[in-house]
């Protein structure tokens, strides 16, 4: 089956421009245009996706590429990456068709109960779930051929989807790199006096409602441990796991970093029950005292315009300047610092959460430990 994905996957990306017009499938998407035939195409591009992250990993292990060496080299990969490169760019391109497909939907979903079963119930992307889950994985290129073309039009033409590309581009770009950073060997250049590993034993948890309102929970307490480079300002990994590194803000008083997520629908209507507002985004903003060894977890929930101005976007009255801020760059880190002191600024004299909320905050405390083995 691996085999077959690897082979799969090589197929889309060298597969014909045919289109099969008599298939159910094709029917279906020729049946609609524009933001309709994206729609109709996104549980496509779910399948398309997965198959891609799949082949990439069979392809990478089977010719036992240097992934350290491809991503040194990416932008201007020689001649032995470049069949890894096409498939990493019709990876993303796959993975952003798909966000975009899925964002589309989920912030069109009615906020009352009844009405979001309808709203799923009638939705225009459930036949195509159920044809395309019956469709055999040789046969997907000529589909993927139609519906890209229509995305690539779309992304030229219609200005919410340009938009929603421009925001989603770099989870896209985040979803794949995690794959690659699997396979990637950490260089051993960083000195040990530089690399620091701390234990945190999260103990506290606190929650607060709409007027600011705060309520210690009772929580068990865990240990998180984080491995930072102090002179580059990174934090290295998690638990030692190997993740993928986040830039960090790092001085003589403090250890800051941040976290970010997109909210399930679940997550979004258990807020709406609360907060009376739609979320859009999770940010979590972590910070340890390097002479307490205090560690400080706040998680803040943004509407879709304090998302926009977090990310370094510009809003106007019918108009929104899409900002090209990364979130995991030395940019990215300094200008949302700037964005949480004048949030928390603005919030002050409010009695109540509006567009920017503090709902939750996690305390303890941090210690140095190493890095060793247990058996």
């Amino acid at each position: 089956m691996k085999k077959l994905i690897g082979i799969v996957v090589l197929g889309l990306l060298l597969g014909g421009n045919a289109y099969a017009k008599d298939t159910p499938y094709m029917k279906l998407i020729n049946s609609y245009e524009g933001v309709d035939r994206m729609l109709v195409c996104t549980p496509l591009s779910q399948i398309i996706s997965n198959n891609f992250k799949k082949g990439v990993q069979i392809y990478i292990k089977d010719n036992n590429i240097n992934i350290q060496e491809y991503l040194d080299k990416i932008d201007n990969p020689p001649n032995k990456f470049k069949a890894l490169h096409k498939m990493m760019t019709a990876y993303k391109d796959s993975v952003l068709f798909r966000l975009v497909g899925e964002y589309w939907i989920s912030v069109r979903m009615p906020t009352e109960e009844k009405a979001q079963k309808a709203y799923q119930k009638n939705h225009i992307v459930n036949e195509a779930i159920i044809i395309v889950s019956k469709i055999p994985y040789d046969e997907l290129g000529q589909y993927l051929n139609k519906c890209g073309d229509n995305f690539i039009k779309l992304k030229k033409k219609n200005e919410l989807v340009k938009k929603y590309s421009q925001i989603l581009d770099e989870a896209a770009i985040k979803e794949v790199y995690e794959v690659l950073n699997k396979f990637t060997v950490k260089k051993k250049t960083t000195s040990s006096k530089n690399l620091i590993h701390l234990a945190c034993t999260i103990d506290r948890a606190f929650t607060y409602d709409i007027k600011f309102n705060e309520e210690r929970v009772e929580i068990d307490p865990y240990t998180i441990t984080w491995s930072f480079d102090l002179d580059k300002q990174i934090l290295l990994d998690t638990n030692f796991k190997n993740n993928p590194p986040i830039v960090a803000s790092i001085d003589k008083n403090y250890i800051k970093w941040h976290l970010g997520s997109i909210p399930n629908d679940v997550e979004k209507s258990n807020f709406k029950e609360n907060y009376s507002e739609e979320k859009f985004f999770d940010l979590m903003d972590n910070k340890i005292n390097r002479y307490s060894g205090k560690v400080t977890l706040n998680k803040y929930a943004l509407d879709r315009v304090n998302f926009l101005y977090m990310a370094g976007s510009k809003v106007f009255d019918n108009d929104i300047e899409i900002g090209k801020i990364g979130f995991n760059t030395v940019e990215g880190i300094k200008h949302r610092m700037l964005y949480l002191d004048y949030a928390l600024f603005n919030a002050k004299g409010n009695k109540t959460q509006k567009e920017f909320f503090h709902t939750v905050k996690k305390t303890g405390d941090c210690k140095t430990t190493t890095k060793t083995k247990k058996f």
